[in-house]
């Protein structure tokens, strides 16, 4: 049966009947602590119970006594009539829960725990349900994200005035883990800053976070004696964070507290919005989005939002489309929507529009039914009605920040087709070849020139294999194509997607790049594990890795673990990925242990060596040539720049399918790749037989490694043919080939035969002119730049009695 209409006024004659003859009655007589009651209408200060409310108005209004089912439909009747519901759960929660302290972190949470100021000593004990003598200690538990941690109050025995009443967890390695895991920025900066001033000869150095990277620790009363709810306030987590104190604390401060200049406006307007911007901003979305909410204009309002808006498309919150947060009046739930401003807008068209964009977008998981629960009334009731799709999260069990982030960002994808959509600026899906040609015109418009075909030998070499060494003479541009190559295609400093690291010459065993163990057991990260994790974090998008002046350092040495494990690599359910880097086993700290154990070098991450060949660096072994492209700057035209380059524009969504690799070994290939695998195996098989001549033949690896360039190449057209095999010839052969015995030059002789065409002796003492002399009249093929570097090398052999490929 449904509720029968009646006036509000026999609601408000309700309330005073229930006050004379039912509250006194033990029945009624603790509304709040009633578990049979989840809501109940607030008004005057005062608890109603609903149902029973509804039924003392009906008989006042002369009416049947009415049979119904409560929950919803009840609530609903009675905010109709313009009064409040509240979920007596939540209120019970807020009502009984009072903060006793919020700390800054600092260094001794993560060792033993925290001082309480003494201020605060009393309301510690009236929770804890008794004083302590001095020297005593009391059990009690923390509650964190509901799990329980045992730990103790204790006060301290010392001879000052005052005493000391500390909150301690020594022995509980459980919670330290947590609460390093929790609050790790905090505790590697104040490890950093620590070991900086006890450098600098402070005795027991006190470090303060920086302003805008406080994280802190909120201890709040329970229910129970000797039991207190704990609150990690972490930067990691302030999505959430913040997302749960509007629903913890909204309700109560909108019933109760004055509304000008109250904290949740500062969290809505402000705060909030700097966190999300923060959050596009590392997906680099943040140029064109606002990001605004409000708790009402002058009064609180019932559902207070939070909105994210393209401005080239959204400018208010009064029409359009965009992604906002809605809070539900009573707290209970959040939803993240893709909505239409509705003050400017009839009922009719947001339906029409509703409509026709579920019909038209991709929504994929999102609810796009009409459940949402709101209001009962006013604009937040219209935002029921105009909303085109959404997540829901429940106040009691708030999604975590990773989720909370993915969903962000898939509701800001939708609405991008949104507005792909409404402008016709559909997304046009560049071809590899047209990437690479954007790529020339964007370093080119930085003022940078290469010689022709050396980008598209780039793309291809690192298509092939993760690993690239650029060489020459210092001032060749060598990091600054790195820097810029991945520039182009949206790989930064700035998002974490680029990384320059300065070789230093001391640099003697892997640790300097992967990290090691200090005497104490923590880890300290080396230069590159930390972006081989946001690697692994983020497998869409390709990252980048300079290792400058690589070969300052005996390579061999801090760069072998690296190297054999890019040997590693196997085909994965989620991609490519190599063996792992740092098993469980080699940690000690549980919190190093969850950051870094079990990494491995992904199909998205790529190492670039830039290497200069004088007498300060160290040469090469096999073993490093063998497994890299190795591509020489030797080439000089001072003469070329440009002073009027225009701007070349960034490809900001460019995925790691532009560079991930498709093989690892010939196998892999499919079978209407014979004919162009044999065509090369052919030609290699002929330069084989000439590097036998002195054991310096190469093997399967490089075989399979020159096929995949070829095979590549074929597929994007970037390069002719014998152009490919050419730059492939002086990346993977000629490297490998130095020494003084005349074995040696014979090699070179025939290999310069080989690539121009030629049919030079070793029986002239003097080849190297003969070899010259064809390199500049331009009769040499059909690969003349291995033909020009093989001439030079032979004439050094012929000057100084030793050769090599680096000049």
């Amino acid at each position: 049966m449904a509720i029968p209409d009646f006036d509000s006024k026999y609601i408000t004659k309700a309330f005073e009947i229930f006050d004379r003859d039912y509250r006194p009655k033990e029945q009624w007589a603790n509304l709040i602590n009633n578990r049979n009651h989840k809501y109940a209408i607030t008004y005057k200060d005062k608890l109603y119970p609903v149902k029973e409310i509804i039924r003392i108005a009906a008989q006042e209004a002369g009416l049947d006594r009415p049979y119904f089912s409560g929950g919803k439909e009840a609530n609903s009747f009675i905010r109709k009539r313009g009064f409040e519901i509240i979920d007596l759960e939540k209120y019970r929660k807020q009502n009984n829960r009072e903060k006793l302290l919020e700390k800054e972190i600092n260094w001794s949470m993560f060792e033993w725990g925290l001082t309480i100021p003494v201020e605060l000593h009393n309301k510690f004990y009236r929770a804890n349900g008794r004083r302590l003598n001095i020297g005593e200690s009391q059990t009690i538990t923390l509650v964190i994200e509901d799990q329980e941690y045992e730990a103790s109050l204790k006060n301290i025995d010392r001879t000052s005035k005052s005493e000391t009443l500390q909150l301690r967890y020594d022995n509980n390695q459980q919670l330290k883990d947590l609460l390093a895991e929790k609050f790790k920025f905090s505790q590697q900066y104040i490890i950093e800053e620590r070991k900086r001033k006890i450098e600098n000869g402070e005795e027991r150095p006190q470090v303060k976070l920086p302003e805008d990277k406080k994280e802190f620790l909120k201890i709040y009363t329970s229910d129970e004696e000797q039991k207190f709810i704990v609150e990690l306030d972490t930067i990691g987590g302030q999505l959430r964070n913040n997302l749960a104190k509007v629903l913890d604390e909204y309700y109560q401060a909108r019933m109760n507290e004055q509304f000008k200049q109250h904290e949740l406006g500062d969290l809505l307007r402000h705060k909030l919005p700097e966190i999300i911007t923060e959050k596009l901003q590392s997906y680099s979305l943040e140029d064109n989005y606002e990001v605004r909410g409000s708790i009402g204009q002058g009064n609180w309002a019932k559902v207070p939002w939070l909105a994210i808006m393209d401005q080239d498309i959204t400018t208010t919150t009064r029409e359009g489309v965009y992604v906002v947060y809605l809070f539900a009046e009573d707290m209970s739930r959040v939803y993240l929507t893709l909505n239409q401003g509705v003050t400017n807008t009839s009922t009719e068209e947001q339906l029409q529009a509703r409509a026709q964009l579920r019909e038209e977008l991709d929504l994929k998981d999102l609810t796009v039914d009409n459940e949402l629960e709101l209001t009962d009334s006013g604009i937040g009731s219209d935002y029921e009605t105009s909303t085109i799709a959404y997540l829901e999260y429940q106040a009691d069990d708030l999604a975590s920040e990773e989720v909370l982030e993915e969903d962000l960002m898939e509701l800001v994808d939708i609405y991008q087709q949104y507005k792909q959509q409404l402008t016709g600026e559909e997304e046009v899906e560049l071809s590899t070849t047209e990437i690479v040609e954007q790529v020339k015109e964007y370093i080119a418009a930085k003022g940078f020139n290469y010689p022709q075909g050396l980008i598209e030998n780039f793309y291809l070499s690192l298509k092939t294999k993760p690993f690239v060494l650029l060489a020459g003479i210092s001032g060749t541009g060598k990091t600054k194509l790195a820097q810029l190559f991945a520039e182009a295609i949206g790989c930064t400093p700035e998002n974490n997607r680029f990384q320059i690291i300065p070789v230093r010459p001391d640099w003697s065993d892997p640790s300097d790049l992967l990290g090691y163990k200090d005497l104490d057991g923590n880890f300290r990260p080396g230069a590159i594990i930390d972006i081989i994790k946001q690697a692994n974090q983020n497998p869409s998008y390709p990252h980048f890795v300079c290792l400058d002046e690589m070969n300052l350092a005996r390579v061999e040495y801090y760069f072998s673990d690296l190297l054999s494990t890019i040997e590693t690599r196997k085909q994965m359910v989620d991609g490519i990925k190599s063996a792992v880097l740092l098993e469980e086993d080699y940690f000690t700290n549980e919190n190093d242990k969850k950051q870094y154990a079990g990494l491995r070098i992904p199909d998205n991450l790529y190492l670039i060596g830039t290497v200069n060949m004088d007498e300060t660096t160290h040469p090469f072994s096999k073993k490093v040539l063998d497994r890299a492209n190795t591509i020489e700057f030797s080439e000089v035209e001072l003469s070329k720049f440009n002073l009027t380059a225009k701007q070349g524009e960034t490809l900001t969504d460019i995925q790691n399918d532009f560079l991930a690799p498709d093989y690892l070994t010939l196998k892999d290939c499919s079978e209407e790749k014979r004919e162009l695998i044999n065509q090369v195996v052919d030609r290699l098989q002929e330069i084989n037989q000439i590097l036998k001549l002195d054991n310096l033949h190469v093997g399967y690896r490089v075989r399979d490694e020159v096929c995949f360039y070829l095979i590549y190449n074929q597929r994007y057209q970037l390069l002719d043919f014998d152009q490919a095999i050419d730059y492939q010839l002086q990346q993977k052969i000629l490297p490998r080939i130095q020494g003084s015995s005349n074995m040696i030059k014979e090699v070179l002789i025939e290999l310069f035969n080989l690539s121009s065409g030629a049919d030079l002796t070793a029986d002239n003492r003097r080849v190297a002119g003969e070899a010259l002399e064809l390199v500049n009249e331009g009769a040499v093929g059909p690969y003349p730049q291995s033909a020009h570097k093989i001439a030079y090398m032979i004439k050094r052999f012929e000057e100084d009695g030793f050769t090599a490929y680096w000049l």
